[in-house]
């Protein structure tokens, strides 16, 4: 038993050198992915599969970038907990529009890579070296927009994009990161979504204020002050979570819901220039909205409603999502002899 738990505890539950957080790009030519060279290999690699060739090639090494790790950001510590991730180096990463180029966040630093045919019709293909993009200060959640210009992030409270700078409000609210309700229990681990044209964000502003500061000390590191943070009990108050429309020229427009009433916000994204699709949840997560929302004047109609006496399912990966000839795909949790069924349904609104 003691060779089984050495041998758990070296290789991270036996999860070291197994790929993960896969994406689809370039219209599905090319597979991205983190995993480290082996089970004795702590630290995660991003990796891309050209499927056109088989060829695996390994775009950025945090060793390599990184030979000393530094100290990672406090919410992305917090973060990687409450997603369990256990393997150093590169934990997260998201994709351009066009799936060719990626950004990632190390150590607080911010990089780009990339992977481009070498030539037309070649079937071959290069790894671009990392570029670090400059940061305001330790950065999380780098997203880049359709077309790979420029990079949304966030530091401290604030939400900002390269190039350019700040482009939240200094008000005493976080921006651009889910709050821990949402990343801890509903699944929604992301605060903010670039538009379709790549020129305006969707931004989640998280108002902690009236939660309970709860501190947290670290048994390994004894000699290190506990953490505090904003934390939602059982029974007290929750983060005050709205959704604005921040545009390039600075205007802002919230979107408008009855958030009294509905105070989770368990899932949100553009579906078109024109149109977000957010579903909110009542606080005993009963009752379960699909609303249709104008970027443009905030304005929001609800397209379905979800209710159980006791509790709604979360949401299917993949939906709510509208299809081409008008109607959204969203989940539904239906009653049929006393039982529950759990698939999808059609709202043609």
């Amino acid at each position: 038993m003691d060779d089984f738990l050495r041998l758990s505890a070296s290789t991270g539950r036996f999860t070291y050198g197994a790929p993960r957080a896969f994406s689809f790009g370039d219209d599905g030519r090319l597979l991205w992915f983190l995993r480290s060279t082996g089970p004795a290999d702590a630290f995660d690699s991003l990796w891309v599969l050209d499927t056109a060739t088989g060829a695996e090639t390994r775009l950025a090494d945090p060793r390599e970038l990184s030979p000393e790790p530094g100290a990672l950001p406090a919410a992305e510590r917090r973060l990687r907990e409450r997603t369990r991730l256990v393997a150093a180096g590169i934990g997260s990463y998201a994709l351009s529009g066009d799936g060719r180029s990626a950004v990632f966040p190390l150590y607080g630093r911010l990089y780009r890579v990339g992977y481009e045919e070498s030539g037309e019709g070649s079937g071959k293909g290069n790894g671009q070296p990392p570029e670090e993009i400059p940061a305001a200060g330790p950065a999380l959640d780098p997203r880049l927009n359709a077309d790979g210009s420029r990079t949304a992030y966030v530091t401290g409270d604030a939400l900002h994009t390269s190039p350019g700078g700040r482009i939240s409000p200094a008000d005493g609210a976080r921006w651009g990161l889910a709050e821990f309700a949402a990343a801890e229990e509903l699944g929604r681990d992301r605060g903010h979504w670039w538009s379709p044209d790549g020129q305006t964000l969707l931004a989640a502003r998280v108002d902690e204020s009236a939660l309970q500061r709860r501190h947290f000390a670290d048994p390994a590191h004894p000699e290190l002050p506990a953490e505090d943070f904003a934390y939602p009990e059982a029974g007290g108050p929750n983060a005050g979570v709205q959704l604005w429309v921040l545009g390039p020229d600075g205007a802002r427009v919230r979107l408008d819901w009855d958030a009294a009433a509905y105070p989770y916000v368990s899932d949100a994204d553009w579906e078109s220039r024109t149109e977000i699709l957010l579903t909110v949840q009542d606080r005993l997560q009963q009752n379960v909205l699909l609303l249709t929302a104008d970027p443009a004047t905030g304005r929001t109609r609800e397209l379905s409603r979800t209710v159980h006496p006791h509790w709604v399912d979360p949401l299917l990966p993949g939906t709510p999502a509208r299809l081409a000839d008008g109607p959204v795909v969203n989940r539904a949790l239906k009653q049929r002899g006393g039982g529950r069924r759990r698939g999808l349904e059609r709202d043609r609104m």
